[in-house]
C-alpha cells in the first residue's frame, strides 16, 4: 500500500503491514484513490487483574495533500462506532504525536508499564517490558474503568 510507505517512510517497505496484519482497515477514498487508512487490531489484553476487549488502532494515516480535513477524525469515529457494536471496552493506541487523539477523546495512561512480544524481521524475538506513558493512549468505549497495573498486550505491541 503506497500510502503506508508515504506516511511511514522506511517502515513498511512495500508490505501492507508493519509487525502484523490488522484484523481490518478503515479506508478513506476520493475519486478511487486511497487517501487515508486506519488499521484495527481486535483482541484481548490484560491490565492488572482485568481482562479487556480492545480495538488497537494502528497505522492511522492520511495522504499529505488531504490532511487537516477531518479524515483521520472520521476514521476514528467510525472505529468507535464499530467498537461499541463489538462490545469493546477500550480503544488503545501507541502514538509519538498524540494531538489528534487527544482531540478525539483519547488520554495518556501514566504509568503505562507494558509487556509485549518484540517482532523484528517478521519473527518473534523476545518479550519486552517497558513503561510507555508518553506514548500509550486509551479511550473508554464500554463501561469499564482502566485499572492500574502492568499492561500485558498478550502478544505484539500495536
Amino acid at each position: 500500500m503506497a500510502l503506508l510507505d508515504q506516511c511511514f517512510p522506511g517502515f513498511f517497505e512495500g508490505r501492507t503491514f508493519f509487525k502484523q496484519l490488522p484484523h481490518f482497515r478503515l479506508i478513506a477514498e476520493e475519486q478511487d484513490e486511497i487517501i487515508g487508512q486506519a488499521g484495527v487490531d481486535h483482541r484481548m489484553i490484560k491490565v492488572g487483574d482485568q481482562n479487556l476487549r480492545v480495538f488497537g488502532m494502528i497505522d492511522v494515516c492520511v495522504a499529505e495533500a488531504h490532511r487537516n480535513r477531518g479524515i483521520a477524525g472520521a476514521m476514528l469515529q467510525k472505529a468507535e462506532e464499530l467498537a461499541k457494536r463489538a462490545d469493546v471496552d477500550f480503544m488503545v493506541l501507541i502514538a509519538d504525536k498524540g494531538g489528534l487523539y487527544l482531540k478525539h477523546g483519547f488520554r495518556h495512561v501514566s504509568p503505562a508499564p507494558g509487556k509485549w512480544m518484540a517482532i523484528h524481521e517478521l519473527a518473534s524475538i523476545m518479550m519486552l517490558e517497558k513503561d510507555l506513558p508518553e506514548y500509550f493512549m486509551i479511550k473508554p468505549v464500554g463501561d469499564k474503568t482502566w485499572a492500574e497495573g502492568q499492561i500485558d498486550m498478550m502478544g505484539y505491541l500495536f
